[in-house]
């Protein structure tokens, strides 16, 4: 919204030209009218607007969401493979201890 002041006395009954040229020059009027002529004169209606980017803050939250499950699910997989190996390889020590053990006693370990 711009206001065109059409004279100094605040007459209805006057226009003074060069005063109105002069503030539409100096308010870029018409370059804005240029510009709408170009195309450029596209105003998106607030409601639209604001749907439109509260869906996408929702979609880009809801894939955040989405992407922090998965790193939840990938870390909790590696720590159960993790433990599990850990699990393995002490029961093999163990089972190596009570071998060598037993060697060393001259125990018969197959039981013959």
């Amino acid at each position: 919204m711009r206001c065109i002041k059409p004279n100094e006395d605040k007459s209805p009954t006057q226009f003074n030209y060069e005063r109105c040229k002069h503030q539409v020059m100096y308010l870029g009027l018409l370059e804005n009218v240029r510009v709408r002529r170009a195309g450029f004169a596209f105003r998106m209606h607030y409601t639209r607007f604001l749907l439109r980017s509260y869906t996408r803050r929702f979609y880009v939250n809801y894939m955040h969401a989405r992407l922090g499950v998965v790193v939840v699910v990938v870390v909790v997989v590696v720590v159960v493979v993790v433990v599990v190996i850990i699990v393995i390889v002490v029961v093999v020590i163990i089972f190596v201890v009570l071998i060598v053990t037993a060697v060393i006693n001259d125990v018969d370990v197959c039981g013959l």
